[in-house]
């Protein structure tokens, strides 16, 4: 039999199959939709972040990162068409920024966004010089939680007694931004967050220069 006549068979699936497979995808849909946009009244958070910046993605956005705090691009990221999210399997540390400005200068008229985790963004955030050297716009998010998160997390779990090292005293990382020629603004409270993007975006489509937005939440904030 030709390949090409494998197209034409009908292979049985089995009502069971077909209600599993039915209700599973239900539950990843109900599990993806997006939070409500309206900011909460506290701290800022990335459900609402994730809630107003979605929408107006175009859809061929790529997202990028890797660790705990990409949890929320995972869950909410929409991924319409190859390339669209483009994470480290093996969650590696440092990879955020470096890996948005390469994806920013290979696709350059496609919108990148990345989330890096406090951490993760001092390990590598530097090279946000390469971005305003060579002219890469994306936008970073910072999520700021004090902590170093995956680390703390596999602490709690195994060693709760002797959690140590995983605490954070994080710099201005927005006039980091702007330090290295960029727009950068930080935000606090979830009422500033739709503002915050609708300006970072605007710097980078009439400036042409990449964007941070820190974003400062509450300690063990968790997207599940």
């Amino acid at each position: 039999m030709f390949i090409r006549d494998l197209a034409k068979i009908e292979l049985p699936v089995r009502d069971e199959w077909k209600a599993w497979t039915a209700r599973m995808r239900g539950e990843q849909e109900s599990f993806a939709a997006l939070p409500p946009a309206a900011p909460t009244n506290g701290p800022a958070r990335m459900d609402t972040l994730m809630a107003n910046l979605v929408p107006i993605l175009p859809t061929d956005a790529i997202t990028l990162g890797a660790g705990e705090h990409t949890n929320w691009a995972h869950r909410y990221f929409p991924t319409q068409r190859y390339a669209s999210m483009v994470s480290a399997r093996n969650g590696s540390m440092g990879y955020s920024v470096p890996s948005a400005i390469a994806a920013s200068l290979e696709y350059p008229g496609r919108r990148i966004v990345t989330i890096a985790g406090d951490g993760e963004f001092l390990m590598n955030g530097q090279e946000l010089a390469t971005a305003t050297q060579y002219g890469a716009t994306p936008l970073v998010i910072v999520m700021d939680n004090q902590e170093y998160g995956t680390i703390r997390t596999h602490q709690e779990r195994h060693y709760p007694d002797r959690v140590s090292g995983t605490q954070l005293k994080n710099p201005e990382f927005a006039l980091m931004a702007q330090a290295f020629g960029g727009f950068g603004i930080k935000v606090e409270q979830d009422a500033d967050v739709p503002a915050a993007i609708e300006a970072a975006l605007k710097a980078i489509d009439e400036y042409r220069i990449f964007a941070l937005i820190h974003l400062i939440v509450e300690q063990r904030v968790k997207a599940y």
